[in-house]
């Protein structure tokens, strides 16, 4: 997702402290401010340099979204494919398979992947 002074250290350290268990709780990073300031080496600076980063990241275009999902097979150019192709994830989500591989060099492998990650309802979430 882009997510400036959120890199891997970082996510570690939250996941660790028990702040982050699914990718979607970054966003609810926010809600723990008074809390993560206090974490040694973390400041109220670096504290909300990164939530400001958290919240401008939710202006990502849906390309980078769909390829920061992590679904087998969907790179960054298959991600642009299909979000030219879809206006929306729920469009993507009710699409078949079958027309999914419809899209120019969107085959069986990627199609497949998509459907199958989305069927499963941690992922949904």
């Amino acid at each position: 997702m882009d997510i400036e002074g959120l890199g891997e250290a970082l996510i570690n350290l939250f996941v660790d402290l028990g702040y982050l268990k699914t990718y979607d709780q970054i966003y609810d990073l926010k809600d723990k401010r008074d809390e993560l300031v206090e974490i040694e080496r973390l400041g109220e600076k670096s504290i909300d340099n990164i939530l400001n980063a958290i919240e401008e990241s939710k202006q990502q275009p849906f390309a980078k979204v769909l390829f920061a999902l992590g679904i087998r097979y969907v790179g960054s150019g298959a991600a642009k494919k299909l979000a030219d192709h879809f206006a929306s994830i729920d469009e993507m989500l009710n699409a078949s398979e079958e027309e999914i591989s419809s899209i120019h060099e969107i085959g069986p492998s990627i199609s497949g992947s998509i459907k199958s990650f989305f069927s499963d309802k941690h992922n949904l979430k």
